[in-house]
């Protein structure tokens, strides 16, 4: 990773800052095709603090907030997969969208549902055309993400999870 990456995995404001004044690479990433907004949202998600600066700093220094890794996870993914309301709302309200899909078919609605945390969810809120009049076939008290299968990931996405392993071979029996 480069040093503009790694700054913006640490939280480190003020490189970050240095940096983008010298013309860091607004488009680099890392080997996993992490952007560097990606690293901040990960590195915010995995404080304690609810410090949103570096975030904003790299979004008004023209960062895309719907780039997408090698996974195709995007900001908003990670954001939705810690529940950090203020992180999801900073996001959406930059343009990241809700809609776009990783490469398992797994939305930032899935991500928030599928680790509990349903205030995130309801922020990350889609609508589903039905072409097909689903609402004629599923059962009135079944919740729509229940029967369409939004709620069960993939079990390649749970291999992919901060589940510990032990844990893992307990879910995916």
């Amino acid at each position: 990773m480069s040093l503009f990456l790694c700054a913006c995995l640490s939280g480190s404001h003020e490189l970050v800052r240095k940096l983008i004044k010298k013309g860091a690479d607004m488009q680099v990433r890392s080997a996993a095709g992490d952007s560097a907004l990606y690293l901040a949202v990960y590195g915010c998600t995995c404080s304690h603090q609810t410090d949103l600066s570096l975030v904003r700093i790299l979004i008004d220094a023209g960062c895309d907030v719907n780039a997408a890794n090698d996974r195709g996870n995007t900001p908003l993914h990670q954001a939705a997969m810690s529940g950090n309301i203020p992180l999801i709302k900073l996001l959406l309200k930059h343009g990241a969208d809700p809609y776009i899909a990783n490469s398992a078919n797994i939305l930032p609605i899935d991500c928030a549902t599928n680790t509990g945390h349903l205030v995130a969810a309801k922020l990350l809120r889609i609508n589903i055309s039905a072409p097909h009049q689903v609402w004629d076939v599923v059962e009135p008290h079944t919740p729509l993400k229940v029967t369409l299968g939004f709620m069960t990931p993939s079990k390649h996405h749970l291999a992919d999870s901060s589940f510990s392993q032990k844990r893992l071979m307990f879910h995916s029996c």
